[in-house]
């Protein structure tokens, strides 16, 4: 049976899209991250990267199911926080004195609008429950 397409399964889908595009890149060691990574958290390895990439495609897949959805909006909120910390490590990476950001700081900082979409997918999925 095919399920109609509303806005929030678009929503949902668009999110699962997004962690597994970017999570698989990252397990097979192709990842275009890979220098932003490690010049945000010096202590970075491969393994790591790795361990990052399946943590995404497993937030990924799981979003798109109603029974993980709510522990997979706290990992995805879990995680884009964790993505700030790098900002601590290495601000000049990120932030620019002629256009306030870098390219990879841009990168980062939109990673508030996946918060805030998390967040809001978490306040309809409570309701429901």
């Amino acid at each position: 049976m095919i399920k109609k397409i509303t806005p929030y399964r678009l929503l949902i889908g668009s999110i699962a899209l997004v962690y597994i595009a970017f999570g698989i890149p990252k397990i097979l060691g192709a990842t275009s991250v890979e220098e932003l990574m490690l010049a945000s958290y010096p202590f970075f390895n491969e393994s790591i990267i790795l361990l990052i990439g399946l943590t995404e495609v497993a937030l990924g897949i799981a979003i798109l199911f109603r029974t993980t959805r709510v522990l997979a909006c706290i990992g995805i909120i879990l995680h884009l926080l964790g993505t700030f910390i790098g900002v601590l490590f290495n601000w000049n990476y990120y932030f620019s004195q002629s256009t306030l950001f870098t390219l990879e700081g841009e990168f980062v900082f939109k990673n508030i609008i996946l918060i805030s979409l998390a967040i809001y997918i978490l306040s309809i999925e409570r309701k429901k429950a």
